[in-house]
């Protein structure tokens, strides 16, 4: 039986649509990109695509609408993720530490083997991607050492931002390299 996935079937027809070939690494950059367009903006998404002329290219059409219509992160909902990652690693450093405090055992050493199975792969990457550190078991080990909360905000939130920066980079690496296998 098989389960109707909204999304799925739109990417379906954008490649028919397009004329892309059926391909794995082509759904999954279209999957990424319309991942943040919300369900009702998806049939306007479509029409739009479909109006567009690709010139050969359907992917990078498909790629450059889905921006228009990604909902844009305003200053206060990156404040807002900025705050909640830092609470989160703020957790996670006083978690080891009363594991610490508890078993005696050297909070570095807890650290160096403690693993983050909840931890979200979208947090882990703006995570490991905060200044000074650019490493999880380092930020949480000296989550308090920042100058001031201003300063631990500012690299969190530099850190959202660059996160975003380098997927819109990775997916331009994958489109390059499907483009190169044609």
């Amino acid at each position: 039986m098989h389960k109707y996935n909204l999304r799925d079937e739109l990417i379906i027809s954008l490649m028919n649509n397009k004329g892309i070939e059926k391909d794995p690494f082509v759904s999954a950059t279209i999957k990424n990109r319309i991942k943040d367009i919300p369900d009702s903006k998806l049939q306007s998404f479509f029409e739009s695509v479909a109006e567009a002329d690709s010139f050969g290219d359907g992917l990078k059409v498909i790629m450059k609408i889905a921006e228009q219509f990604k909902p844009k992160q305003d200053e206060n909902t990156i404040d807002l993720e900025a705050q909640r990652l830092i609470q989160l690693v703020y957790g996670m450093n006083q978690a080891i530490y009363q594991d610490h405090i508890k078993t005696g055992i050297s909070f570095d050493v807890l650290l160096s083997g403690v693993k983050f199975p909840k931890l979200s792969s979208e947090d882990n990457s703006v995570l490991i991607n905060v200044a000074p550190h650019y490493n999880l078991r380092d930020l949480i080990q000296h989550i308090s050492c920042y100058a001031n909360s201003i300063e631990q905000h500012r690299a969190f939130k530099a850190a959202l931002m660059r996160v975003g920066e380098s997927l819109a980079i990775e997916n331009k690496k994958v489109s390059g390299m499907i483009s190169k296998l044609k």
